[in-house]
């Protein structure tokens, strides 16, 4: 988290190389780590208070920054209007659903192996091309 707080709160980063950058960051991490995402929203759901309190201890997502660079982005027309909140939740929920639905998704869509790892490689790509384009006027 950390490091994803980093490159959100950074207001030096563009909105495009954060999205970009998110993308590549969460892929890597949970590629080496497949069943955290899973374990993580199964917790979430099963110990709601315990979960909290660990990640009350992170700190909370730099949403200030975001929101300033995503308000000053629709005012000028370049980028559709969405709140810091509706951007961090829509960015991350399509980054970790494959990883959280992984076993269906290796069965429902035959990912197996190394297909699961090309999958992944492609949806670095295009992921954050896909998120981009939703954000265009």
């Amino acid at each position: 988290m950390p490091r994803i707080f980093g490159i959100l709160g950074d207001s030096d980063v563009e909105i495009a190389d954060k999205v970009r950058a998110v993308v590549r960051e969460q892929i890597v991490f949970h590629r080496e780590r497949l069943y955290l995402a899973g374990f993580l929203a199964a917790e979430f759901h099963a110990e709601p208070e315990r979960m909290t309190t660990i990640m009350a201890l992170v700190s909370s997502f730099p949403l200030g920054v975001l929101d300033t660079q995503l308000e000053t982005a629709a005012t000028a027309g370049t980028m559709r209007r969405m709140s810091a909140e509706q951007f961090v939740v829509t960015l991350l929920g399509a980054i970790l659903l494959p990883f959280v639905l992984r076993p269906l998704m290796t069965n429902m869509l035959s990912l197996h192996g190394e297909r699961f790892d090309a999958f992944l490689d492609e949806r670095m790509t295009v992921l954050p091309e896909f998120m981009l384009a939703g954000l265009r006027p």
